[in-house]
């Protein structure tokens, strides 16, 4: 089982370098290429290294750690890039601003909860399963405390990575 759910986790990261070289793509001035090159960068190449990092410490307690980490960490970029691809195709944000969440202001709260939310409730459900059969000794994954902390951690580090770039875009 260990080979599958690593299997896809390298499809994951496959699908994502191709999502982010599309997203590098998209602005049309060399300021916002900039800046969505660096926000996908930088966190794309920790990815890789975390996750390699994973493979190659022989620690099994260490392993789990750094590959829950990696898996929180894709799914929030995968998420978020998502969201910046379909804002920019589709205009997403847009509409759902002016069309749902002024008429519907709670709706917003709800938005967020699933925006914020839907990665961890993804890995707890279909990839946490896989790896509590890997890892039976680790008390990570029999702790749902323990890995909303690493949540928060994963998405406090991407956030991070990710801030100053959005700023660069935002106000160039």
């Amino acid at each position: 089982m260990g080979d599958k759910i690593d299997d896809a986790f390298d499809w994951l990261i496959l699908i994502m370098s191709t999502m982010n070289g599309v997203l590098i793509g998209l602005p049309e001035n060399l300021e916002a290429k900039k800046a969505t090159a660096g926000g996908v960068l930088l966190p794309f190449f920790v990815l890789v290294m975390v996750w390699l990092l994973g493979h190659l410490i022989k620690r099994e307690n260490l392993k789990a750690i750094l590959k829950v980490f990696s898996w929180f960490y894709a799914l929030l970029m995968l998420w978020m890039f998502g969201e910046i691809f379909a804002d920019q195709i589709y205009g997403i944000i847009r509409i759902l601003h002016m069309k749902v969440f002024t008429v519907f202001p709670p709706i917003t709260l709800l938005f967020m909860a699933f925006m914020f939310g839907g990665p961890f409730v993804f890995f707890d459900r279909l990839v946490r399963p896989a790896y509590k059969e890997i890892y039976k000794d680790s008390e990570l994954l029999s702790s749902r405390k323990q890995l909303t902390l690493l949540y928060i951690f994963a998405f406090s580090t991407f956030v991070v990575q990710i801030l100053p770039f959005l700023f660069l875009g935002v106000f160039q």
